[in-house]
């Protein structure tokens, strides 16, 4: 496959049971499959190329053959590196060449596990996910695909739920004859959403601000308090400057006193959205106290 301006494959599902053996399955379903598909194919581009246009997912003519099968062609204006992308989702036909597997069975390793952190380094394409008693070594950008609850989801979607309570379950992706992706059995139910409370990667900001400390601890940096654009926030104190200086003054210290701050914002996010981002705060260093001369700390 070089340069194409377009490729098509097949989704192909079956089972010993239902009604794909009819070439049959409910509207919902289809839908969100199809929805799935696109889903996936689109927030991959954007995750891997995000400064290029991703590909126009299509649906086209039903295949002839197979239990229940869903064409589709990606478009295209220039290819860049959409080719990279199929290669990724193992739907390229040159998924054999991935260290450490394609998305799907690095996902499917995944499964419901816990992932703890995803370790990259400069000099290397490789990537290490760690979660609860193992590693999981593969490509870098597989590893992104794989630890993005997003991309998750659309492949439980795909996948999983059309052939839920299924007997002998099969999943294919297919194209010009050959099957690219075949998941049975046990590989289709491993295919799942990443566990709601799985913490994503901080985001992390530095902000000069100015702040008052209601609550103070003159031994160490736990158990201060500081009030922000008039509201009250839980605060570590990180420059150990800044406290010795507090400890030598601690009689002329006022809560009233304002202090400039170069003040980290550290923001938590999770897999499931619903779950709300947790917010800490951490000064990292005190620039400025604002009071007359013959009262500044620092």
């Amino acid at each position: 496959m070089t340069n194409p301006s377009s490729y098509k494959f097949d989704i192909v599902y079956d089972a010993q049971n239902g009604d794909f053996s009819r070439h049959v399955m409910s509207a919902k379903q289809l839908g969100e499959a199809i929805t799935a598909m696109s889903g996936l194919i689109e927030d991959a581009s954007e995750l891997l190329n995000p400064h290029e246009e991703a590909p126009v997912v299509r649906v086209t003519a039903p295949a002839k053959e197979g239990s229940f099968a869903v064409s589709f062609e990606l478009a295209w204006m220039t290819a860049g590196h959409a080719i990279e992308i199929l290669r990724y989702l193992g739907i390229g036909g040159v998924a054999s060449t991935i260290v450490g597997g394609s998305l799907w069975e690095v996902s499917r390793r995944l499964g419901d596990k816990n992932i703890i952190n995803v370790e990259t380094t400069k000099d290397s394409d490789q990537a290490t996910i760690q979660v609860d008693g193992a590693d999981i070594m593969c490509e870098e950008n597989v590893a992104l695909l794989a630890t993005n609850p997003k991309i998750r989801a659309h492949i439980a979607k795909l996948v999983s739920a059309p052939l839920q309570e299924k007997n002998a379950p099969v999943f294919k992706i297919v194209s010009e004859q050959n099957t690219l992706v075949e998941l049975k059995d046990q590989q289709v139910t491993e295919l799942v959403p990443m566990p709601p409370r799985t913490k994503l990667a901080d985001d992390v900001s530095v902000e000069s601000v100015n702040v008052r400390f209601p609550q103070v601890n003159f031994n160490g940096p736990k158990g201060w308090k500081m009030e922000l654009h008039g509201k009250e926030h839980t605060v570590t104190m990180d420059d150990e400057a800044f406290l010795e200086q507090v400890k030598a003054n601690e009689k002329s210290f006022s809560k009233e006193d304002l202090f400039e701050v170069d003040l980290e914002i550290t923001e938590a996010h999770y897999a499931q959205a619903k779950i709300a981002k947790k917010t800490s705060y951490a000064i990292k260093k005190v620039t400025r106290h604002r009071t007359s001369n013959d009262r500044k700390i620092i």
